[in-house]
C-alpha cells in the first residue's frame, strides 16, 4: 500500500468513484493489494508481519478505496472521538448511500489499521462511524450495495498501539441494542488510548473539512480535546498557565501551529478544554461530567465566565495550586458561606438564598447582573448598594457589576475605590475594606446563565 507520513497526503487511484453506476470491479480478495484497486508502490501481500519494515513516523497516512462488502467482512470498532447517537442512526437510514458518502457533503471516513494486518481483518474508525454503523446493518445481497466504493483516510500504526487501542473501542453495531432514538452509547475510556491515537484524532478534529463536514457537537470536540490536554501537558506547564495568564494564549498558539486545535477567536470557544485543564480537581470532575452528558452551558460569555472565572478566584485567594481553595471558594449553598464573606457571581443570585445571604451579612459582587437581579439587590438597603467598574480581563465581560452588602465602603469614601481594577483581589479589598479571610466565595451554577 502506498502512504506517506503525517499531512502530506496523496489520493491514490483515478478520479472519484462512479457511485451511479450498476457495477463495480470485483474486490472480493481482502489482502491489502487487491483489495484498493490500483495502488502505486505497494507491499507485496505476501510478505510476513515480521519482514515489514517498521513505519518511519508514529503514523503514516494515505487515501483509499474500500467497498461496502470489505466492511462488512472486517471486525470493526469505533467511538473514539465521540459517541453513536440513535436519533443520528435514525436519521441515516433515511438517507441513500450514495448521499452518506458523497465527499461533496460528507467528510471521509478515516480509519486506523495496525502496520502488520496486511489482510486488514481489523479497523477503528475515527470519522464516520455513524455511516459505518449504518452500512453494516445493511442487506447488501438483497441492495446491490456490497461493490459500492468509499473514499476513505487511513492511518497505519505500530501492531502494539493498534491494540492497546483496539481493547478500548466498541463494536459499531448497534442496532439491536438502541432501544429508542435518544440512545447514546457509552463513551471510550480515553485515559487507556495511546497518545499516538489521540494525536490522529486530534489533527482530524482540527481539520476544518471533518468538523464543517462531520458536524461535531461542542460537548463532544470540547471533551476529547480535554483529555488529549490531560494526557499531554506536562505539571511544568499547567503551573505556568495558572501563574501567568498570558501563558495560556502561547501555549494554545503552539498547538494551532501543529495542526491539533483551532485558533481560539474572538470568543475562545475552542479554548473550553484548556479552561477545564485548569480547574482545581473538584471543578473540573463536575464540568467533565457535565460535557460528557452534555449539559454544560456552552454560549461565548458562559464559556470564558464559567472557566476563567473559576481561575481567577482561585488566584485572588492566592490558592492556585492548592486543593483547598477549591473547597473553601465553592460551595453548594449560601448556608456553606460564613457571614461577611465576600460572594462573586454572574448575572445571577440564588434567589431562594437571599434572605439567608442579607441574614449572614454577605459581602456581594454580581458581574452584569440581569434585569430580575437588580430587582432582587433592591433587598438591601440603598446605602449598602452601588455600581461600580471592573476591568473585564478580569472575568471576559463587560464590566458593570453591582455591589452590595453591610462592609461596602461608605458613601462618602467611595471616591477612594478603583475607578477600575485589573486584580479581582484589588478590587475587592477597596470596595470591602475590612476583609480578613483573603478569600472569594461562590455558588456554584451562578459563575454562568443559560445561554
Amino acid at each position: 500500500m502506498s502512504s506517506i507520513q503525517n499531512n502530506d497526503m496523496k489520493t491514490i487511484g483515478s478520479t472519484e468513484p462512479d457511485y451511479t453506476s450498476s457495477s463495480y470491479p470485483s474486490t472480493s480478495t481482502l489482502g491489502r493489494t487487491m483489495s484498493f484497486g490500483p495502488v502505486s508502490n505497494s507491499r507485496s501481500s505476501s510478505e510476513p508481519p515480521s519482514k515489514r519494515r517498521k513505519l518511519e513516523a508514529d503514523w503514516e497516512e494515505s487515501k483509499e478505496e474500500i467497498t461496502i462488502a470489505q466492511l462488512k467482512e472486517m471486525e470493526i470498532r469505533g467511538t473514539l472521538l465521540r459517541p453513536i447517537y440513535g436519533d443520528k442512526l435514525s436519521e441515516l437510514k433515511n438517507v441513500p448511500v450514495e448521499n452518506m458518502f458523497d465527499i461533496r457533503n460528507a467528510s471521509l471516513p478515516a480509519i486506523i489499521v495496525s502496520n502488520t494486518d496486511i489482510e486488514l481483518t481489523r479497523a477503528i474508525i475515527l470519522e464516520g462511524c455513524h455511516r459505518i454503523s449504518t452500512v453494516l446493518d445493511l442487506d447488501c445481497s438483497s441492495n446491490g450495495y456490497s461493490n459500492f466504493r468509499i473514499d476513505i483516510i487511513m492511518y497505519e500504526v505500530e501492531e502494539g498501539v493498534f491494540t492497546k487501542a483496539w481493547a478500548q473501542c466498541l463494536p459499531l453495531k448497534f442496532s439491536e441494542s438502541f432501544k429508542s432514538e435518544s440512545s447514546v452509547s457509552s463513551r471510550v475510556e480515553l485515559d487507556s488510548i495511546p497518545t499516538v491515537i489521540l494525536n490522529i484524532g486530534m489533527q482530524i478534529h482540527s481539520n476544518e473539512e471533518f468538523r464543517t463536514k462531520g458536524v461535531f457537537n461542542t460537548h463532544d470536540s470540547a471533551f476529547f480535546t480535554f483529555k488529549f490536554l490531560e494526557r499531554t501537558t506536562s505539571d511544568a506547564e499547567l503551573t505556568k498557565m495558572r501563574t501567568h495568564p498570558q501563558e495560556r494564549g502561547t501555549f494554545w498558539n503552539r498547538l494551532v501551529k501543529e495542526g491539533r486545535v483551532l485558533a481560539s477567536g474572538n470568543s475562545q470557544l475552542p479554548m473550553l478544554p484548556l479552561f477545564v485543564l485548569l480547574m482545581m480537581p473538584k471543578s473540573q470532575k463536575e464540568t467533565v461530567r457535565k460535557l460528557k452528558d452534555g449539559s454544560f452551558p456552552t454560549g461565548n460569555r458562559l464559556v470564558k465566565l464559567h472557566n476563567s472565572l473559576q481561575l481567577i478566584l482561585e488566584k485572588a485567594a492566592g490558592n492556585v495550586d492548592k486543593e483547598k481553595s477549591e473547597e473553601s471558594d465553592f460551595h453548594e449553598k449560601i448556608e456553606e458561606i460564613d457571614s461577611s464573606s465576600i460572594c462573586f457571581f454572574f448575572a445571577r443570585l440564588p434567589t431562594e438564598e437571599i434572605p439567608l445571604m442579607i441574614e449572614k451579612s454577605q459581602n456581594i459582587i454580581v458581574a452584569e447582573p440581569s434585569g430580575e437581579t437588580i430587582h432582587q439587590m433592591s433587598k438591601w438597603p440603598v446605602e449598602q448598594k452601588t455600581t461600580a467598574i471592573l476591568n473585564n480581563v478580569i472575568y471576559g465581560g463587560e464590566g458593570q457589576p453591582r455591589l452590595v452588602g453591610e462592609r461596602l465602603l461608605p458613601r462618602g469614601l467611595r471616591h477612594l475605590a478603583p475607578m477600575s481594577s485589573r486584580k479581582l483581589s484589588n478590587f475587592v479589598s477597596k470596595w470591602f475594606p475590612g476583609q480578613s479571610d483573603g478569600e472569594i466565595h461562590t455558588v456554584r451554577g451562578f459563575l454562568t446563565v443559560p445561554e
